[in-house]
């Protein structure tokens, strides 16, 4: 191996066990985050660390979502193999550590994007380990690492808590983020309580008009003609129906016919055994009236507790102010829960201020 400051290369080998069996302290993976013991704690860091314990910053080479699986347990939000985070990824992944005595106590993973940007995928520092700095400075180092690749801006989107509040962001403030903006507020229900509704009673809908499953209209017409109508009815970008059509739940998803030409849909994906999420509602402005769309919504409701799919979430976006209005005033009473997604973002055209010299290859 090639040590930093040093020219010439070092070859090491590991001293075999002493004795039969062995007797000394049980040989750990060096380099990962150490096992956990009951409850999830970290064995190594169950007891306060000295305070000048030496760290050291590195980054972590070929990692990719299979050499993942290792780390997982020191990514937040987890990557864990299977996890929906895990799965959005398909770039190039970036690592940093921070090491304590060869263990990993803190860990921090990017992803870079086909246009040259980078997204931030997971920041974590093991509890212990915490209120020293060392997630500020592992996600400087990471930004100096990407400033000197060549690669920016970096971004960032997470889900709004009380632990974002009070770590993630004041680290975003210090080393010069955007100010975090609501992007989409998040809702989630039961199929019990969304099925209460009565929309599609009160607010039928007629002939001209007609429902009919989204599969059997995809499937009919063609994707990618669906998706040529769905522009000329001026759908937004981000609710255009999707090109692939692997995942989108038929017993839920609807097609809304006016004279058998396409003027709206209710496009929902499941996500898990139980579990489901309404992903696009539109309908063309000049057929908004007499509140075809909550009957539109509430038809996906009540054909989702017939499927036996028992949670429901959504995202709607900030800018969105129809459909905000309509959570407000109609979608509320029946949710189980909300809350919000965050952005914010760093040009990365400077490298961070940070103490210490950069983050060698390593790990």
């Amino acid at each position: 191996m090639k040590l930093p400051g040093r020219d010439e290369l070092v070859t090491v080998r590991p001293k075999a066990p002493s004795g039969n069996p062995h007797q000394g302290p049980e040989l750990r993976d060096f380099g990962l985050p150490a096992p956990t013991g009951g409850g999830g704690a970290n064995k190594s860091t169950d007891a306060t660390p000295a305070a000048d314990t030496p760290l050291r910053y590195q980054r972590v080479l070929q990692l990719t979502p299979a050499t993942l699986a290792p780390y997982a347990p020191l990514t937040f939000p987890s990557l864990a193999p299977g996890s929906p985070a895990l799965a959005g990824i398909s770039g190039e992944l970036l690592g940093l550590s921070a090491m304590a005595d060869g263990v990993m106590v803190g860990f921090a993973v990017a992803e870079r994007l086909p246009n040259g940007a980078a997204t931030l995928r997971s920041l974590m520092v093991e509890p212990a380990w915490r209120r020293r700095g060392i997630g500020t400075r592992l996600l400087a180092e990471l930004m100096r690492f990407l400033v000197s690749e060549r690669i920016g801006p970096l971004l960032l989107r997470y889900q709004a808590s009380e632990l974002s509040a009070a770590a993630l962001e004041p680290i975003l403030a210090r080393l010069g983020w955007s100010a975090p903006s609501v992007d989409f507020v998040l809702i989630e229900s039961s199929a019990e309580r969304l099925a209460a509704v009565s929309w599609a009673e009160r607010f039928p809908i007629d002939a001209p008009y007609r429902l009919l499953p989204w599969m059997e209209v995809a499937t009919a017409t063609g994707v990618e003609a669906i998706q040529q109508q769905a522009r000329r009815l001026e759908a937004p970008a981000v609710l255009l129906p999707p090109a692939d059509l692997d995942g989108i739940e038929p017993a839920v998803s609807l097609a809304l016919l006016h004279n058998e030409a396409l003027v709206g849909w209710l496009i929902a994906h499941r996500t898990g055994p139980a579990r489901l999420r309404y992903s696009s509602l539109f309908l063309a402005p000049a057929h908004r009236g007499r509140a075809r769309g909550l009957a539109l919504l509430a038809t996906g409701f009540h054909r989702q507790q017939a499927a036996g799919i028992r949670a429901a979430r959504a995202a709607i976006a900030a800018d969105n102010p129809e459909m905000l209005r309509v959570l407000r005033r109609h979608l509320a009473p029946f949710l189980s829960g909300s809350g919000e997604s965050r952005r914010s973002g760093h040009p990365l055209t400077a490298h961070p201020a940070t103490t210490g010299p950069p983050a060698p290859p390593g790990g």
